[in-house]
């Protein structure tokens, strides 16, 4: 019997404990590992010639991430975080006192902050709050007005796992001459995204999650219809054409997203993010919401026969890697507690928005899901003995 890619994928990994968090922070494939150790283990002996083709790598890379969202290579570039490259739309975006952002009100700080921090320059932020732990478009539709300017939105809530209809919202942003921007970073990996054939004028992600990449590093996109429209707000030797060609005259900014890079980048961490996507891109985008649905689906059946509330959508459409849960009765506080005994059990799960969280990937089995079964079978027997 052949190997499946599941099988594969599984094999790269060096934890020895179950892993469920992959919301939060998730553990690195070998291949990113290796990149990481090959490139300090060059830059400690030839610093130049590994910055140089550091730069090399990072052109590389951005084309792969180019091509896996369908865009064009220079629309991509790096940051640290994700809050990096929402920060850099946010402060950049040509606002005029008076206009408005609108966000979901149950989004991650990231997706909130860059935006409340804009009231100082006189643009309101409309936070709309959330239906049965769903956003649908048509209320995210009623909250535009002629001031109006964005919508900034997460690809899926962290909290309640919900996935939201880009697609539609797209729709609905280009009627009205909307900016679109999304968070990506708890749906991108498992899930695939078209930026461009959605309608998407810009898209943030970390790399540490989801794409099971390093803290550190993580991309923008912006649509190049906005590149002379979105002010750079950290400009450097990398953000000008020729950057090698030192001039103290300002020249032009280059003709690419490289523009907002500003300074050096971290060639490492661009190199291991770039393996990372390339471990993902083993599976095509139908394998993966096969998978991911299999899996989930598996956490869910488990957990409703412990008696757990499942929060998180199932729906087609809004569902997502993440299972959000309750236990009835169980106080807030007892939780920590509850998550503790999983991890002595060596599993990591998370809480977050009042939700008991499971987030598996694609290199998760069955096998995993029996393993947490048990546990909680155990843990569950004890609180209420």
């Amino acid at each position: 019997m052949s190997e499946t890619v599941w099988e594969r994928m599984r094999r790269e990994m060096r934890l020895t404990d179950l892993h469920l968090d992959h919301a939060g922070v998730s553990p690195w494939p070998d291949r990113t590992r290796q990149a990481i150790v090959d490139w300090a283990e060059r830059a400690a002996i030839d610093p130049i010639g590994t910055s140089y083709s550091g730069y090399q790598r990072a052109d590389q890379v951005r084309m792969e991430l180019g091509d896996w969202l369908g865009v064009a290579a220079g629309e991509i570039c790096f940051t640290r975080n994700t809050t990096e490259g929402l920060t850099l739309v946010a402060e950049g975006f040509p606002w005029q006192p008076g206009d408005s952002v609108l966000v979901p009100a149950d989004e991650y700080p990231t997706n909130l902050h860059p935006w409340r921090h804009l009231r100082s320059r006189g643009v309101s932020v409309r936070e709309v709050v959330s239906i049965g732990n769903r956003i649908p478009v048509d209320r995210l539709g009623g909250a535009i007005d002629s001031s109006t300017r964005m919508v900034s939105i997460s690809q899926v809530q962290y909290g309640t796992g919900f996935q939201a209809d880009l697609a539609e919202l797209g729709k609905l942003c280009e009627r009205r001459g909307l900016f679109l921007m999304v968070d990506a970073i708890q749906g991108l990996g498992p899930f695939s995204l078209r930026p461009r054939e959605l309608g998407i004028h810009g898209v943030a992600c970390g790399g540490s999650k989801w794409l099971m990449g390093p803290q550190g590093i993580g991309f923008l996109y912006l649509d190049a219809a906005w590149r002379d429209r979105v002010r750079p707000t950290s400009v450097g030797w990398h953000s000008v054409e020729e950057p090698f060609r030192f001039r103290h005259e300002f020249p032009p900014l280059v003709a690419s997203s490289k523009r907002y890079e500003g300074g050096t980048i971290n060639p490492g961490l661009v190199s291991a993010l770039g393996h990372s996507v390339a471990f993902l891109r083993q599976a095509e985008p139908a394998e993966w919401r096969q998978r991911i649905r299999f899996l989930t689906d598996r956490i869910v059946q488990a957990l409703e026969s412990l008696g757990l509330e499942i929060v998180s959508p199932r729906e087609e459409g809004a569902w997502s890697g993440i299972v959000a849960s309750r236990i009835p009765g169980l106080a807030a506080e007892a939780y920590p507690d509850l998550l503790k005994k999983l991890r002595d059990r060596g599993i990591t799960a998370n809480f977050r928005m009042g939700n008991l969280r499971f987030s598996p990937h694609g290199y998760n089995n069955e096998g995993d899901i029996d393993h947490l079964t048990e546990a909680l079978v155990g843990i569950l027997a004890g609180s209420r003995g």
